[in-house]
């Protein structure tokens, strides 16, 4: 009798590499997208009480990925002309 696989747990929250990799761009583009306040993102509870830590440094943030949804919905990619 051979193991059921269980599917992967669908992530509520991506750091930027994640969400980057979601978007298909860099990483300094989601950060830009963060810090414009595009993309709405938070810190975790341990970064943020963290008085070392600055709350700008993007690098840390979590997006959720409903925000990341409705950001891509809301832009999608443009088409591309063939001549």
């Amino acid at each position: 009798m051979g193991s059921a696989k269980l599917p992967p747990l669908r992530r509520t929250w991506l750091n930027v590499t994640e969400a980057a990799r979601c978007l298909r761009t860099n990483e300094a583009n989601v950060a830009l997208l963060i810090s414009r306040g595009d993309i709405p993102a938070s810190m975790p509870v341990s970064e943020a009480v963290d008085p070392t830590k600055h709350v700008a440094n993007s690098a840390r943030r979590l997006v959720h990925v409903d925000d990341l949804d409705a950001w891509l919905r809301s832009h999608p990619a443009t088409p591309r002309v063939v001549a």
